[in-house]
């Protein structure tokens, strides 16, 4: 007896029974509350065939648009789809025939060089008349369809840009 007065007197003894108490009944308590049989959802039947028409359900967090000061458009850079299907390019002829395929010229434009054809539905405007006004190094505006190997367009509509 006198063995178990001096272990229980020795103060570090007495922190570590503490903690082991104190631990042991908190894991007691949540083990006792993760066992606890819970409510179901309304109209749900749990384990005893019971249902719970009272149990509520809270709505979850949806998200909303902030609005912002940011444009939703950027600048065109690159073909732009019209509602008819046509594309339109902005760029320089850098080719023409005899460097080119007859009726075709290389466009350069911001997004790499384009392939164009033109037919005798091809309509021309703004200083241009026709092919033979077209120049390596002016400045054009291109409305045309994109054919089916996928390189090449072919223009309804070749405009001169004197704007660049």
């Amino acid at each position: 007896m006198r063995h178990v007065i001096q272990i229980f007197g020795s103060k570090v003894v007495l922190a570590i029974l503490g903690a082991l108490i104190v631990g042991g009944v908190s894991a007691g308590l949540a083990a006792g509350t993760a066992l606890r049989p819970h409510s179901p959802a309304p109209g749900v039947a749990s384990t005893n065939g019971a249902t719970n028409p009272t149990a509520t359900t809270s709505a979850q967090p949806t998200a909303t648009a902030t609005p912002t000061d940011t444009p939703t458009t950027a600048p065109q850079t690159g073909p732009t789809a019209t509602p008819n299907g046509q594309t339109t390019l902005r760029g320089t002829i850098s080719a023409l025939p005899p460097n080119e395929p007859a009726n075709t010229f290389l466009m350069s434009t911001r997004n790499g060089n384009r392939t164009v054809m033109v037919d005798g539905n091809t309509s021309y405007q703004n200083g241009l008349n026709g092919f033979g006004d077209l120049q390596i190094g002016g400045s054009v505006i291109v409305t045309a369809t994109l054919q089916p190997d996928g390189t090449t367009y072919l223009a309804t509509k070749v405009t001169g840009n004197n704007d660049n």
